[in-house]
C-alpha cells in the first residue's frame, strides 16, 4: 500500500499553495522579480495598495522617488506594465537613479513592452547620466554584442571601466571573462564570439553557419551552440535528434552546460529515448561545476527519477546548487529540510492526477526509471486517496444516522451530551 499524507496533515503546510510543490525544470522564461528595494524603499511594511495610494499622491507633487515607487508597485506587485511604465519614465526624467535601469531591462527583454534594444540602450545611457553603475555595465554589453548600438569593443571596455569606477560589483567579473576568452586557446574562439554576436542580433542563419564551422573544429561551446539552434529551430530546421547529437559531442568533452542540457533531453525523451538513469548520470557529471546541473540532480533524488528516492541527498544537491549560484537551490533545500513538508510533484500532470490538497509520502528508496512508472505510482496513490475519502464519507454518513451511543461508537464517532454523534 502506498503511504498517504492526509488532508489534515497538509493543513499544516501552506494550504492551497500546491504550486509550491511543483518542481518544473528551469527552462522557462524568468519573470521580472522585485528586488529587495521594493520593501525597503517603497512599501515600508505597508500593504501594496496603501503604499501605492501614498506614492501616487506624492508623485503628483513632483517627488521622483514616489514616481519610481508608483511604477515599481504597478510593475512588480500587480504586473500592470502599461500603467507602470509612464511612472518609471517620469521618475527617470526627474533624475531617479534606478528607474532608467528598470526601463532598459524591460525594453531589452521585451517584458511588458515590445522588445526594442535601441530604446533599452537609450535608457541605460540615461541611467548612467543619473548615476547608475549597473546601467553602464548593461550598456557595455550592448556595445560588445552590437545590439541596439553599433558593435564597438573600445566603447564597451570604456563603459565597463566606468561601471567599476561607479561601484558596480558585477562589472569586474565581465572584465575577467573577456580576458579569459582572449587567452582561450580552444580552436574557433574568434568564430564563436562572432557567432554569438550574430545570434544576439537575431541573425540566426549567419550565426548557425559560424557555429557549425567552429563546432566542426571541435569547439565544445560551439557544439553546444549549434545544438541549441537545432533544438529551438533558430537559423536551422528544428531537429531534436540533431540537437542531441551535438550536445553529446560537447558533453563528451565534459562541458557542464551540455551535460545538463543533454540530461534534460533524456529526462523528457526529446531527440533521444526517455532514460532517467542516463539523465541522472549526466546531471551528476555536471553537478560539481554547474548550478543548474546540481539543481537537476537534486530533483532526481527528490522524486526518485533514475536514482533511489532520497530526501537527504536531494537537500545536499540543492544546497550545492545554491552555493554555485542557483536562485532556487536554497529555497528547496530549506523546504525539504522540514520533514513535515511534502516533496510534491515533478510536473502539473502529476498534480492533476492526484487532485486537490493531497500528496503521497516520500517513496523512500524507490527508483522510477521513466515517466510511465512514476505516473503509475501517482495514479495508485490517487486511488488510495479516493478509497480513504470514500471510507471517510461512509463513516460520516453512519455517524449522521446514529441514534444512540452504540451506533455512534460503531461508526467511529463520539456520542455527545447533546445526544448526537460527532
Amino acid at each position: 500500500m502506498i503511504a498517504i499524507i492526509s488532508l489534515s496533515f497538509l493543513g499544516r503546510i501552506l494550504a492551497g499553495v500546491l504550486t509550491l510543490f511543483i518542481m518544473l525544470d528551469e527552462t522557462g522564461a524568468n519573470a521580472l522579480a522585485a528586488d529587495s528595494f521594493l520593501d525597503t524603499e517603497c512599501l515600508h511594511k505597508a500593504p501594496a495598495g496603501i503604499a501605492l495610494t501614498s506614492h501616487v499622491a506624492k508623485a503628483k507633487s513632483g517627488d521622483a522617488q514616489s514616481m519610481f515607487c508608483a511604477g515599481a508597485i504597478k510593475l512588480y506587485v500587480s504586473r500592470e506594465y502599461k500603467e507602470a511604465i509612464p511612472w518609471l519614465e517620469r521618475a527617470a526624467n526627474a533624475g531617479h537613479m534606478r528607474a532608467p535601469l528598470v526601463l532598459g531591462i524591460l525594453y531589452e527583454q521585451g517584458s511588458g513592452v515590445k522588445e526594442d534594444v535601441t530604446t533599452a540602450a537609450k535608457w541605460y545611457q540615461k541611467g548612467i547620466d543619473n548615476g547608475n553603475a549597473a546601467a553602464a555595465r548593461r550598456l557595455a554589453t550592448l556595445y560588445h554584442l552590437g545590439t541596439g548600438v553599433p558593435h564597438d569593443e573600445a566603447k564597451s571596455n570604456e563603459l565597463l571601466k566606468k561601471a567599476i569606477a561607479m561601484g558596480d560589483k558585477a562589472a569586474p567579473a565581465y572584465v575577467e571573462k573577456r580576458e579569459k576568452d582572449r587567452n582561450d586557446t580552444r580552436p574557433g574562439m574568434t568564430i564563436k564570439a562572432e557567432a554569438y554576436r550574430l545570434y544576439k542580433q537575431k541573425q540566426f542563419d549567419k550565426a548557425a553557419k559560424l557555429y557549425r564551422q567552429c563546432a566542426d573544429m571541435g569547439n565544445d561551446d560551439c557544439q553546444l551552440g549549434i545544438g541549441q539552434l537545432y533544438e529551438f529551430g533558430d537559423g536551422v530546421p528544428k531537429n531534436e535528434k540533431q540537437a542531441a547529437f551535438w550536445y553529446m559531442k560537447s558533453a563528451d568533452q565534459g562541458h557542464p552546460v551540455a551535460l545538463k542540457t543533454l540530461g534534460l533531453l533524456y529526462e523528457l525523451g526529446k531527440g533521444v529515448p526517455e532514460n532517467w538513469a542516463e539523465a541522472a548520470r549526466l546531471y551528476a557529471k555536471g553537478a560539481e561545476k554547474y548550478d543548474y546541473a546540481a539543481f537537476a540532480l537534486g530533483r532526481m533524488y527528490e522524486f526518485g527519477m533514475g536514482v533511489p528516492q532520497n530526501r537527504a541527498l536531494a537537500i545536499q544537491w540543492f544546497k550545492k546548487a545554491a552555493k554555485l549560484g542557483h536562485p532556487k537551490g536554497a529555497y528547496w533545500a530549506r523546504w525539504l529540510s522540514d520533514w513535515t513538508n511534502c516533496i510534491g510533484f515533478r510536473d502539473v500532470q502529476e498534480q492533476n492526477a492526484i487532485r486537490g490538497l493531497r500528496c503521497p509520502a516520500d517513496p523512500v528508496g524507490i527508483t522510477f526509471h521513466n515517466s510511465v512508472e512514476r505516473m503509475s505510482y501517482i495514479r495508485d496513490a490517487a486511488k488510495e486517496f479516493d478509497k480513504i475519502d470514500a471510507e471517510a464519507a461512509m463513516r460520516q454518513a453512519e455517524r449522521g444516522r446514529a441514534t444512540n451511543k452504540y451506533e455512534c461508537d460503531s461508526a467511529g464517532g463520539n456520542w455527545t451530551s447533546g445526544n448526537y454523534c460527532m
